[in-house]
Formats: structure tokens, C-alpha cells, sequence
């Protein structure tokens, strides 16, 4: 799939406001993915994306949301000026090179995901670009079948394109499609694992990736089944072991407790005098053995 600039909305209609920060480009380190993801965990889980009680300011077509990132009515509240939504519809205005869910580095996510961000948010404002809409529809569409490799770029990449595609509203033939490959593609072996196996025994980055993808699956599908599941094993990955203790933790020397590791170290946590709370411990003994001052890695 290639693709020119999208023409985005006229700065002069909502955007003459903002600072533009043309050429600036934020890249997405692993470190901001990890972030990203439990973000949309902790969205998903607890509710505060909505659940599609009403339509707001997205377009009729996206009337079905399941808002999976963001209710409509909060969604019509963000400001359309400013440093972050000057940036927002930079991101918007890049062109979608080859959308590929194979590929842990593909930036093209991003790009969807702030289209439909912009659309979403300008629509209500009867200036939202229908060139928009239709380029995360095609991006929707294009990457069915790019999965391969193992499941870390598929847990990385495919949130995006959900909510995207929930932010937007899909064609029913083409949502219909979109669906059938979601419901499908979650329980695909991939490299050994599937999105869901990943998700449910690797404490890292490999299953807070994969629990975001499998949990925006869950709430476009209406999966509450599946939800609940995940829902316990992000209970039990915050540390409520009783819930769920399946995870294949590596090396323990980073954890709280290593008789009772967990996957995020809670507050006040000390390791020979230093304090390690907050620390992802699975995450941070892909470094090494506990040390003192922590190695640096990227």
C-alpha cells in the first residue's frame, strides 16, 4: 500500500492556531510501546474508554464504537490547538508507506492511528477530511494476512489498527472482513506462540504488547469472554498471584520477592539497599543480574 501525503485538515480551519513542528518526528522506542500498551490495558480493563453509550462528535459511521481508547464526549472536549495536537496532525500527515504487522519497527501504525485521532476529532466540527476515513479503511484492510515472524510484532502493531478502525467506523464489508480476520488471528501459532499464549506466559514487553492487541480485539468484538480472561491475567501480572500465577518469568534477581515473582515490582521495593519500585523486573534482566547503578541499554 503506498500513499501520498494525506491532505489532513486545513490548518487554516482548525489547525491556524498551532505551532507547526514540521520535521520533527517522535520515534516510538520500545520503552514508549511498553508504555503505550499498558495504557491501553489499564483503559480497556477499567472501563474508561466507554462503551459506546453514545455517538458524540464521531461520525455516523463509527455511531457502533465500542470506544475503545476514548468516549466520544471526552473526545469532543480536546483541544484543536496546541503543541500536542499540532504534533497529533503532523503524525496525521505523513505518508502510510507499506502497513505490515510483521514488522516490530513499522511506524505506520502510528500514522493510522493519528488519522483516525484527527477524523474522529474533526468531524464533529463539520471539517473532518473523509480522505482520512478512507486511508485508515484501506490501512485496515491491507494489513490482513502481513502477520509472521513470531508475535511480537503482531502484539506491537495491531492495537493501532483496532482502535483506529473503532475511532472511524469500517464499511460493513469491510468490518465484516476486519472481524473475521481479528477473531482468527488471536489464537494463529505463530513462531511457537499464539497472541493470546503470549499474553497469558510472557511477564515482558512480548505479553503487555500482546495483552494490548488481544484486549482491543476483545472490546471491537464484544468479547466479553475473553476480556474477563485477560482481565485476570493483567490482576495477576499486577501481582495478585491468586488470580493468575502462569507467567515464564526469566532471572529473579530484580524482583521484590523472587519466591513470588511479579510483573511489576510494587511500592517501596528495596535490593540491597536501593530502591527498585516500579521496576519491571522480566523486563529489566534482559540487562543482566541485579547491579548497582542499573545497566543502561538503547
Amino acid at each position: 500500500m503506498r500513499s501520498q501525503s494525506s491532505p489532513v485538515v486545513h490548518r487554516s480551519v482548525v489547525h491556524s492556531r498551532c505551532t507547526s513542528r514540521r520535521g520533527h518526528e517522535s520515534h516510538v522506542r520500545p520503552n514508549g510501546r511498553a508504555a503505550a500498551s499498558l495504557i491501553v490495558l489499564a483503559l480497556s480493563l477499567s472501563g474508561c474508554g466507554g462503551g459506546g453509550s453514545s455517538s458524540g462528535g464521531l461520525s455516523p459511521e463509527a455511531a457502533g464504537s465500542q470506544e475503545i481508547l476514548i468516549d466520544a464526549n471526552t473526545l469532543a472536549t480536546l483541544p484543536t490547538s496546541g503543541a500536542a495536537w499540532s504534533h497529533l496532525v503532523d503524525v496525521a500527515q505523513e505518508p502510510i508507506a507499506n502497513p505490515d504487522l510483521s514488522d516490530q519497527d513499522d511506524r505506520d501504525n502510528v500514522r493510522v492511528l493519528a488519522r483516525a485521532l484527527v477524523h474522529a476529532r474533526t468531524v464533529g466540527l463539520g471539517v473532518g477530511e473523509s480522505a482520512l476515513r478512507d486511508e485508515v479503511i484501506a490501512a485496515c484492510q491491507a494489513i490482513i494476512g502481513t502477520q509472521g515472524g513470531s508475535t511480537l510484532p503482531l502484539g506491537r502493531e495491531l492495537a493501532a489498527y483496532v482502535i483506529a478502525a473503532d475511532l472511524v467506523g469500517l464499511p460493513a464489508a469491510v468490518d465484516a472482513d476486519f472481524r473475521a480476520f481479528l477473531a482468527s488471528v488471536r489464537t494463529q501459532s505463530i513462531g511457537g506462540r499464539t497472541l493470546i499464549s503470549t499474553h497469558e506466559d510472557r511477564p515482558n514487553n512480548w505479553g503487555t504488547h500482546a495483552g494490548a492487541s488481544r484486549i482491543a480485539i476483545a472490546r471491537y468484538l464484544g468479547d466479553t469472554t475473553d476480556l474477563a480472561a485477560a482481565a485476570a491475567v493483567f490482576r495477576g501480572w499486577l501481582g495478585e498471584r491468586t488470580v493468575n500465577d502462569g507467567f515464564d518469568y526469566g532471572d529473579l534477581s530484580w524482583q521484590a520477592t523472587p519466591g513470588e515473582p511479579v510483573g511489576v515490582n510494587p511500592p517501596g521495593t528495596m535490593i540491597q539497599g536501593h530502591d527498585v519500585s516500579g521496576v519491571l523486573p522480566d523486563d529489566q534482566r534482559r540487562g543482566g543480574t541485579f547491579q548497582w547503578p542499573p545497566p543502561q541499554e538503547n
